[in-house]
């Protein structure tokens, strides 16, 4: 997190980043809400002995809106909190269950307090009580030196009437928090809680997410061994079948069993290159390949597949040199494009896979005359599991998905050309040795 890019140094940059904050915050920065800060058009806020810089505060504003997690929202108020207004020491709790409150960043308080300790709503703690009250509170803390009592701060942070957590501050010299300045730790507070509330939104949904992907990851390792078994064993069948009529059926069984575990198995594949492509645990491994070695690879690949469903698989290759990429991603990239078009081939149709320089770049194809794609339906099309809409009883909707992660980690856009009855064409660019 930077803030770097905040700079106050102009009256035109500081309005904007005002708007911004206020807007922000949940104030009105166009009617009678801004009268809540009119000292913001000020150097600084002189309140009852208080002084809170304006720049200070539009900085705190702007660095904790822009925070992205929990963490960085909760040290980000800890660390300005601190500096803006001159506490010892400072804490950000956030509600744990539904009558506790966690320490989620602390500063300045030594032993006392630390990450992780938790703080029952029911304690007559400042704290405690902002956070049953919904509102701020302003203590006494006894004696700490010269007889002079020092004063504990504590502002619940609230969404939509939902307590999230409290901002807690101590000060070790007594003071009196004149309206202007109360209401800039209150605003202070309102774009805290904002921006909690949106970090947790993130942090749960990627948490959620990560637990989808660990538990596809997970079943679909422990899927492989059965499946393979089951092709293994569906072929051993068809070939002790006796040779009788009765062991032709046998076979036709046999081989239907290895053709649908074979099936299963290819989601199973896709399945955990998709939870493995979007985790990022996997590396590209670069070198110089031949163009013309990469087509035939992959039209050997495919061509069963071509051959089971009548559809004539060609290669149009113009251009004789090597590709700088990771060749085992692109087969496959290219494996996934080939098979999508001759999915969507009818019968007696013609797919070509096609290569050509264009402006020092290796220029790759695949190019069908099927169905074509709807052109409302090409914003989605490399979305994981999205089909469309379109008849298959195939596949999980993958294939396209792990192609194109694949060619965005080699920085090649893909580009799709498709008419409705006319067929498709998907292209991509590699860089030419």
């Amino acid at each position: 997190m930077t803030t770097s890019n905040y700079r106050f140094d102009d009256h035109a940059n500081t309005s904007r980043l005002r708007a911004v904050v206020l807007e922000r915050a949940g104030l009105d920065i166009q009617g009678p809400g801004l009268a809540k800060v009119p000292w913001l058009d000020r150097a600084e806020i002189v309140s009852d002995g208080v002084v809170v810089r304006s720049d200070q505060l539009l900085l705190a504003w702007a660095v904790i809106a822009a925070a992205g997690t929990t963490t960085e929202v909760a040290a980000a108020l800890v660390e300005h909190l601190i500096g803006i207004f001159g506490a010892s020491a400072g804490a950000v709790m956030l509600v744990c269950g539904e009558d506790e409150l966690e320490i989620a960043c602390v500063a300045g308080h030594g032993e006392g307090l630390r990450l992780g300790s938790r703080v029952a709503f029911g304690w007559n703690s400042p704290a405690a009580r902002a956070a049953r009250t919904k509102e701020p509170v302003f203590d006494d803390d006894g004696d700490v030196s010269n007889d002079a009592p020092a004063l504990r701060v504590a502002v619940p942070l609230v969404v939509s009437e939902r307590t999230l957590g409290v901002i807690s501050m101590r000060f070790e010299r007594p003071r009196a928090w004149g309206l202007e300045a109360r209401d800039a730790l209150l605003a202070l507070a309102r774009v805290g809680a904002r921006a909690l509330a949106r970090a947790r939104r993130l942090d749960e949904a990627e948490l959620a997410a990560r637990q989808g992907r660990d538990l596809l990851a997970v079943v679909a390792h422990d899927l492989r061994d059965p499946l393979n078994a089951m092709m293994l064993r569906a072929s051993l069948v068809a070939r002790w079948a006796p040779q009788a009529p009765s062991g032709e059926r046998i076979r036709t069984s046999a081989e239907q069993i290895r053709r649908c575990a074979e099936r299963m198995n290819g989601l199973v594949c896709d399945l955990l290159d998709a939870a493995r492509l979007n985790a990022g645990r996997w590396a590209l491994s670069r070198r110089a390949y031949s163009v013309t070695q990469l087509v035939e690879d992959v039209i050997e690949t495919v061509a069963p597949l071509a051959l089971a469903r009548s559809i004539r698989l060609e290669s149009n290759v113009t251009v004789d040199g090597a590709a700088c990429c990771d060749p085992a991603r692109v087969h496959q990239a290219l494996a996934n494009l080939l098979g999508n078009a001759i999915k969507f081939t009818h019968k007696g149709g013609t797919v070509v896979l096609g290569a050509h320089e264009a402006g020092g770049r290796i220029m790759l194809s695949v190019t069908d005359n099927g169905q074509g794609i709807a052109e409302s339906d090409l914003p989605y099309l490399f979305d994981r599991y999205w089909k469309g809409g379109r008849p298959s009883p195939e596949g999980a909707g993958l294939g396209l998905h792990i192609a194109k992660t694949i060619l965005d980690a080699h920085d090649s856009a893909i580009e799709v050309h498709s008419r409705l009855g006319a067929g498709t064409t998907i292209s991509f660019s590699l860089p030419l040795v």
